[in-house]
């Protein structure tokens, strides 16, 4: 699965603030896969991605949760010839169409995942959004292991690998995050995944009641083809 990564990742991931990123080019084989430059090269135009998103926690109001999200990505053929990745993030009855993204490079999903959670851990704690966005990518640029796991797709049976950071484990000022402190960012990746991902996590130990701080997640439900 390991391939070249993408010269233009680093625009991808965590939009915003890419000033006093990590050397690049001590990434280790977690980030390769992770930020993999043809993800969605491979899938034909007019397919479109669908993936379950969720979000859950305590904060009340900060955290703006949604039980029955929806993010979608469609391959198409752009006015000027070029594939155009269009992604479409749906709650309810509600849905926001992002700008096009390239075609043929990493799956953007993956950059959007990451900002909606670090800014919905934001609301939460207080914090500011920067800091912690440096605190996943510090967390993410410095993985290394990726271990093979089984898991599923579609009911099948596939081989995967996992990449699993703690994104404030080291953080001189995790005690003032409370539970968030935690916080894990786990995604499954697989060759027989359409865009490499089966699922991202974030997500912080469930308590002695079995209830979580925070958790959000995508994951890959269904591939629809063109016909």
């Amino acid at each position: 699965m390991s391939k070249p990564r993408s010269l233009v990742f680093a625009c991808l991931i965590l939009a915003g603030s890419l000033t006093a990123l990590p050397n690049v080019s001590a990434a280790g084989e977690a980030t390769d896969l992770l930020f993999q430059e043809d993800q969605i090269a491979d899938i034909e135009t007019g397919t479109t991605l669908h993936y379950d998103h969720q979000r859950q926690g305590v904060g009340g109001e900060n955290l703006h949760a949604i039980p029955d999200g929806e993010i979608t990505l469609s391959i198409d053929q752009g006015e000027t010839g070029e594939r155009e990745a269009l992604v479409v993030m749906k709650e309810g009855e509600q849905q926001r169409s992002l700008d096009p993204f390239p075609g043929s490079a990493g799956n953007p999903v993956l950059m959007i995942f990451l900002e909606s959670s670090l800014r919905s851990i934001a609301r939460v704690s207080g914090g500011s959004p920067f800091y912690i966005r440096n605190r996943f990518k510090e967390a993410i640029f410095s993985a290394e292991a990726a271990p093979e796991v089984a898991a599923a797709l579609a009911g099948e049976a596939v081989t995967a690998r996992e990449v699993r950071v703690e994104p404030f484990e080291n953080d001189k000022n995790r005690d003032k995050l409370g539970p968030l402190a935690n916080l894990q960012l786990t995604f499954l990746l697989s060759d027989s995944a359409p865009g490499g991902f089966l699922s991202m996590r974030a997500e912080t130990p469930a308590d002695e009641t079995g209830k979580v701080a925070f958790l959000e997640s995508v994951t890959l439900e269904s591939v629809e083809e063109s016909e």
